[in-house]
């Protein structure tokens, strides 16, 4: 901001906090709050507010002196703050856990130890006069925010942390019981549940979000989500890790990022054998492994893979043979790696076999049908695709 335009700042501010008089300046105090603010319109506003609380007249000499005071941004809206009184301090608090924006209704629901709801109230509209919680004019119910996100920082910072931990599990559990939908509200209920360190009720918000991001094709929020709630989660949770791992894994995928799914991968393993059904899943994610091998064009290794997926399927199926239902997409994945090779006969001949295991299975089936005819059209029998293709 240039001086004139901490003039016109200092004048629509003065004319806000006295009314009574003329918005002018002494050159000495608008000089000052040039250096001070250092181009910070909010600190022009914070600094004339600060003069404004303590009945000081920006336009006598003292006013100069006075604010040389605050020694930082944070500072002045600081001692704002502990010059109000306690029930103003503590709403101010107790709003600052809630959000940036909050309604009278949740503050006054989740928070009961403030006082009575009609105090509350007149506290939120004191503040909002104040400049610090001005209201939301068009909100459907009565809503505030916080002026600036300083004012919102400090109001946070100044609760002790175990003081917060509470605020923020009462807050969860109050949205809980006023939503008629949690779910719907499960990124804000994850945050107020991990900040309350609350790793059951975090950890299964975290996933709602994670999944509720992905079906709007949001993968890198879904992908924080993931990441936030694998850090709630004990290193003893094997299932709860196994699951998040296999999602993140899959977002790795669609993101092309293969060092990190294939690390996901790698430890989706070692969690397997921890795990009931563990023959199962390590053939699942052997094809995986191999499908992300073919991907980067190591189609040796991706070859490797499925070999080692379809001997472990070999010799786990007479003792299951509900794991029998995995042998057609390996043998899919088998014929596709060996197209890739250039061998389109031997692809042609697995897929004949996983053609025979798909029956009843139309999707499965629709595949089958697609590898073939990949295969025939790199034999050169087109009628044989065109067949197909009818």
């Amino acid at each position: 901001l240039t001086s004139t335009d901490v003039e016109a700042m200092a004048r629509s501010t003065l004319a806000r906090l006295y009314p009574e008089r003329p918005g002018t300046l002494p050159a000495a105090v608008l000089e000052q709050l040039v250096r001070r603010a250092q181009g910070n319109p909010f600190y022009v506003e914070e600094l004339l507010a600060f003069l404004h609380d303590r009945g000081l007249d920006p336009q006598h000499p003292d006013a100069v002196l006075a604010l040389e005071a605050p020694s930082s941004l944070h500072s002045l809206v600081l001692s704002r703050m502990d010059r109000l009184p306690a029930l103003q301090q503590n709403v101010l608090k107790a709003a600052s856990v809630v959000g940036r924006e909050f309604t009278l209704a949740d503050l006054q629901g989740y928070c009961p130890t403030l006082g009575p709801p009609d105090a509350v109230a007149t506290a939120v509209v004191e503040l909002g006069r104040l400049g610090l919680t001005p209201p939301l004019p068009d909100a459907t119910e009565p809503t505030h925010v916080f002026h600036h996100l300083v004012t919102h920082e400090v109001a946070y910072e100044s609760i002790g942390h175990d003081t917060r931990a509470v605020l923020h599990e009462q807050f969860a559990r109050h949205l809980e019981r006023r939503r008629a939908d949690p779910e719907a509200w499960a990124t804000q209920l994850a945050h107020h549940y991990e900040r309350a360190g609350c790793a059951g009720p975090a950890s299964h918000y975290l996933r709602r979000a994670a999944s509720q991001a992905m079906a709007r094709y949001a993968n890198d929020e879904a992908l924080s989500h993931l990441e936030r709630a694998l850090r709630c989660l004990p290193a003893a949770d094997a299932a709860g890790r196994f699951e998040l791992l296999m999602q993140r894994q899959a977002l790795s995928d669609l993101q092309g990022r293969h060092d990190a799914q294939r690390a996901d991968l790698d430890e989706l393993q070692r969690l397997a054998t921890l795990l009931p059904g563990a023959s199962a899943r390590r053939i699942r994610l052997l094809g995986l492994q191999a499908q992300l091998e073919l991907d980067v064009g190591r189609h040796a290794e991706a070859q490797a893979q499925l070999a080692a997926a379809l001997a472990q399927l070999d010799a786990a199926t007479p003792h299951d043979g509900s794991l029998s239902a995995l042998r057609p997409d390996l043998l899919l994945l088998q014929a596709q790696v060996l197209l890739h090779a250039g061998h389109a006969a031997a692809a042609l001949q697995v897929v004949d076999a996983a053609l025979a295991l798909s029956q009843g299975e139309p999707a499965l089936r629709l595949k089958a049908l697609s590898r073939s005819g990949q295969a025939h059209w790199q034999l050169g029998n087109h009628a044989k695709v065109y067949e197909f293709v009818r």
